[in-house]
């Protein structure tokens, strides 16, 4: 069973709390500081956002393509095969390319997208 009176000292502590100033002060900027943090963890959330979907996409098309060419060679005889032979002797040159390319992609939609959003505020 719940009592409904109320703590006479609690009233108390409300009129002192009312009354003095807090310990901490708190400067005038907070407000502008507070808001530009949240709004650059915004941004960057977007920007991999939009990144991690633009990948997805590419990943997607190659796989579609990489499927397309394996059927299409499977069903061939083995001297039609030269692509997937060549695939596989030169498969560190391949990644290779691939990571330059991951890495242009991401500073060309991610970095440089953020240091121009940045040199607009100035």
């Amino acid at each position: 069973m719940q009592s409904n009176n109320k703590p006479d000292d609690l009233d108390k502590w409300i009129d002192e709390a009312i009354r003095t100033a807090p310990d901490i002060d708190i400067p005038d900027s907070f407000c502008d500081k507070l808001v530009s943090k949240v709004e650059k963890r915004m941004a960057w959330q977007r920007l991999i956002v939009d990144f991690g979907m633009k990948v997805l996409l590419i990943i997607f098309a190659l796989a579609i393509l990489g499927l397309t060419l394996f059927f299409s060679f499977q069903s061939k005889s083995g001297s039609d095969k030269e692509i997937v032979a060549f695939l596989s002797h030169n498969c560190l040159l391949i990644s290779e390319i691939l990571l330059c390319l991951t890495f242009t992609f991401f500073v060309d939609q991610v970095v440089m997208k953020f240091l121009n959003r940045k040199m607009k505020r100035l």
